[in-house]
């Protein structure tokens, strides 16, 4: 079936691996009750100019500093970290300024750095203000519109289409 294949190739994309990630940035894993790195992205050297191994098994402190291994054990202290990422420092890297999110992760605390540059004011709001408003429909149609007129907005997409896939594996 149709839906079958494409769920399936949906599925095989790396995004939940961590060392799959966009371009953009890098992310680094850690083992939440050691702080101890266990996953770096493939393209963290051309960020930090160190390979992986070097980081394998020390800290967020021991590679951006003390203070920042404090400012991200505060903000791993909020239980909204488990439900959205949270913003808790800017470190320089090779490629420039980059702000670091934490979210906590199935097998750990992730932690991501994306650069000030590519950074977008607000989005994180408008985005946990559309999962509020989604919440609030009762009709799918509406769940539909709302969805793609914020997600136009936020990507600032000429178009956004959302797509629903019907039992016969067809779609509208």
């Amino acid at each position: 079936r149709a839906t079958d294949e494409a769920l399936a190739n949906c599925e095989a994309e790396p995004i939940h691996i961590p060392g799959s990630i966009q371009d953009v940035g890098f992310l680094i894993a850690q083992k939440a009750e050691r702080e101890e790195i266990f996953a770096v992205s493939g393209n963290l050297e051309r960020f930090l100019g160190t390979t992986a191994d070097m980081l394998l098994g020390n800290t967020i402190g021991a590679v951006f500093g003390r203070n920042v291994g404090h400012d991200l054990r505060n903000r791993l202290s909020y239980k909204s970290v488990k439900g959205r990422r949270e913003l808790f420092a800017t470190v320089d890297t090779k490629q420039g300024p980059c702000q670091l999110y934490v979210h906590r992760g199935r097998d750990g605390d992730i932690i991501e750095g994306i650069p000030e540059t590519a950074y977008r004011p607000g989005i994180q709001d408008r985005v946990a203000q559309l999962t509020g408003q989604l919440r609030g429909l009762s009709r799918i149609d509406q769940v539909f519109d709302e969805a793609v007129h914020t997600i136009r907005a936020i990507c600032e997409y000429d178009r956004v289409m959302f797509y629903r896939f019907l039992p016969a594996g067809s779609g509208e």
